[in-house]
């Protein structure tokens, strides 16, 4: 995300997630990320975590006093009525969640995996199977074409050649298909690991106003 968005996020000032996350001390290059042209962004978990680990509390106490081992810094606690926005509107995704569900809109992902994949495997099977059935039917034309123009004599004739033909056709169609489907399923994999990577660097805090 980017710098401004998690500045709002931690409730602070765009500056000073740009000046952090230049320092390289508070936001580090695990959680800053640089596109082609040099631009910043926030990985959200990641940098969330740097925020309030690698915060300076000295900063934040007056002079001789402590914050005793594993004590919460009260700079760091969220005002009641954000965090209250935040818990209605988790309350509310949760009941939709599982609303949808016991609906059966909803289905665990390994099942829903086993099941594209069976329909996959089903429509190629059946785009396939289409250079054999043709085959069968081009042989089929050719055969009454070569009766009635030429005569019964020279389908016997013609047999070998004819059957050289609707060969040839069927592995033509074959390559074809064959070759569609990779392509298909080359630029498949390729969509799929761009939504992942997307979803692993872009995912955010809801927006809650």
């Amino acid at each position: 995300m980017s710098l401004r968005e998690f500045a709002r996020i931690v409730g602070v000032d765009v500056a000073a997630v740009s000046r952090a996350a230049k320092a390289g001390e508070r936001l580090t290059a695990a959680s800053v990320k640089r596109d082609a042209n040099g631009t910043p962004s926030i990985v959200l978990a990641i940098g969330c975590y740097e925020w309030i680990s690698n915060k300076d509390h000295r900063k934040d106490r007056e002079p001789g006093e402590d914050i005793e081992p594993g004590a919460i810094d009260p700079s760091e606690i969220m005002e009641p009525s954000r965090s209250l926005k935040i818990q209605r509107h988790f309350d509310a995704l949760s009941a939709m969640t599982t609303f949808l569900k016991e609906a059966g809109e909803l289905v665990p992902k390994d099942a829903h995996r086993t099941e594209v994949i069976t329909y996959a495997r089903g429509i190629r099977d059946a785009l396939l199977y289409i250079p054999n059935s043709s085959e069968i039917e081009v042989r089929r034309h050719l055969t009454g074409f070569t009766r009635r123009h030429l005569g019964e004599d020279q389908v016997s004739t013609l047999s070998k050649d004819l059957d050289e033909i609707c060969l040839a056709m069927r592995v033509y169609l074959k390559n074809e298909i064959t070759k569609t489907l990779q392509i298909l399923s080359e630029k498949n994999i390729k969509l799929a690991k761009e939504k992942m990577e997307k979803n692993r660097v872009g995912s955010r805090a809801p927006n809650i106003q």
